[in-house]
């Protein structure tokens, strides 16, 4: 299934986040701005993919709520 929009949790150097571009834009949430910084450029030089925004979170201590994953389409967990 192909959706329009899909949130990656713990989506760390984008294993997950970067295939899913392809067909879907992205929202990643990680922790470490290092891995972000590298998720953002290599979906910067990649002018095929769909746009992959990105937080800063920690989602042990600050999980993403039902109202969050409500503007989803589909969700990737891929806890540390």
């Amino acid at each position: 299934r192909n959706e329009k929009s899909v949130v990656d949790l713990f989506a760390g150097l984008g294993t997950f986040a970067l295939p899913l571009s392809k067909t879907s834009e992205v929202f990643a949430f990680e922790q470490s701005s290092e891995m972000l910084t590298a998720l953002n450029n290599a979906s910067g030089q990649t002018p095929e993919l769909k746009a992959i925004k990105t937080q800063s979170r920690n989602l042990q201590k600050n999980p993403v709520s039902k109202n969050e994953l409500s503007k989803f389409g589909g969700a990737v967990l891929n806890p540390p």
